[in-house]
C-alpha cells in the first residue's frame, strides 16, 4: 500500500497537494501589494536555505549526522535554493530568468518523476522523512520560482534567450567546484586521491557520465555530441562538455519559445521599474 510507484495514490496525492498549495498561494496573494508578496517569498526562501543547511538538526531521519556534502550546493536544486534569496527582488536579467526557469522546471520535473523513490516503502522511517524533506524543499523552491513569474514580478526578454543555457552550465560548473572542495575536505566518502572516480560516482545531473537508466535520452544526446568528448575507447567522458552541445541547443530553443510567450503574455506587475527609470534600458548586457 505504501510502496511508491508512478501513478499510485501516493504519487497522485502528492501532485494534487503540491499543485493545490501553489494555486492557493497564487490566488491568496495575487492582488496584494508587491511588498507583501516579496515578504512572503523571502520568508519561504530563507526557511528553505535554513532547512537545507541544517537538515541534520531539523529532519528526524538525519539527526546527528552533522554537516556533510548534502548540505552544500551539491546539485542544481541546492544551488537554486541558495541563489533564490539574492534574486527575488531583482526584476530582470538573464540570471533572474534562469533562476525562475530552473527553479520551476527542475522542481516540477523532480516532483513529477521522483525516480529515486520508486519501489521504496514510505512505511520505513527513513524513507518517509526523506520524502517529506524532498517535498518540502522542492515545493518551497517551486513556489519561490514560479509565483514571482506568474505575478509579473519577473521581466522576461526574448533577447536573453541565448544566455539561459550559458547560465545553466555556469551552475553546473559551480556544482563541480563545490563537489571537488567537498571531496578534498572529506565531506564525502571519497578522497583527493580518487577524485575523478568519486566525482563520477556522485555524477550530479549526469555531468561525468551517462546514467545507467534513461538510455533512450542518452542515445539522443550522444548522437548529437562531438565524438571527441565521448571518451571513445577509454570510456572516460569529458565532464560537462560531453553533453554541452545538445543540451545547450535544447535549452536555447526552449528559452526562445518561453521568453517570447512570457514577454507577450505574462503580466508585468512592478517588473520593469528599472527600465522606467532608464528609458534606454539597463546599461549592462548579461546580468
Amino acid at each position: 500500500m505504501l510502496i511508491f510507484r508512478y501513478g499510485s495514490w501516493i504519487h497522485i496525492l502528492t501532485l494534487i497537494l503540491v499543485a493545490g498549495l501553489i494555486v492557493g498561494v497564487y490566488f491568496l496573494l495575487r492582488k496584494k501589494p508587491r511588498e507583501i508578496k516579496l515578504r512572503v517569498l523571502y520568508i519561504l526562501a530563507v526557511v528553505n536555505v535554513v532547512q537545507h543547511l541544517f537538515k541534520f538538526w531539523i529532519w528526524p531521519h538525519v539527526w546527528g549526522t552533522g554537516f556533510s556534502h548534502s548540505n552544500t550546493a551539491y546539485n542544481v536544486c541546492a544551488v537554486m535554493i541558495f541563489l533564490t534569496p539574492f534574486f527575488l527582488s531583482k526584476n530582470s536579467g538573464a540570471w533572474r530568468e534562469t533562476v525562475a526557469y530552473i527553479g520551476t522546471f527542475g522542481c516540477a520535473l523532480s516532483i513529477f518523476i521522483p525516480y529515486w523513490f520508486v519501489g521504496q516503502s514510505l512505511a520505513e522511517f527513513g524513507i518517509f522523512w526523506e520524502y517529506m524533506r524532498f517535498l518540502f524543499c522542492h515545493t518551497t523552491l517551486l513556489a519561490t520560482s514560479l509565483l514571482p513569474a506568474l505575478w509579473g514580478m519577473v521581466r522576461f526578454r526574448l533577447k536573453n534567450f541565448w544566455k539561459i543555457g550559458l547560465c545553466f552550465f555556469i551552475v553546473l560548473a559551480a556544482i563541480l567546484v563545490n563537489d571537488v572542495l567537498c571531496i578534498c575536505m572529506g565531506l564525502t566518502g571519497g578522497s583527493a586521491a580518487t577524485l575523478y572516480e568519486t566525482l563520477a560516482e556522485l555524477n550530479p545531473l549526469w555531468m561525468f557520465r551517462p546514467p545507467d537508466n534513461f538510455q533512450f535520452y542518452v542515445k539522443i544526446i550522444t548522437a548529437l555530441s562531438p565524438a571527441i568528448f565521448l571518451g571513445g575507447k577509454s570510456g572516460v567522458y569529458t565532464p560537462i562538455l560531453w553533453y554541452f552541445v545538445p543540451v545547450y541547443c535544447g535549452i536555447t530553443l526552449l528559452a526562445a519559445l518561453l521568453n517570447f510567450l512570457a514577454e507577450r503574455y505574462l503580466p508585468k506587475d512592478g517588473a520593469g521599474a528599472e527600465e522606467r527609470l532608464l528609458p534606454h534600458g539597463k546599461p549592462h548586457s548579461f546580468l
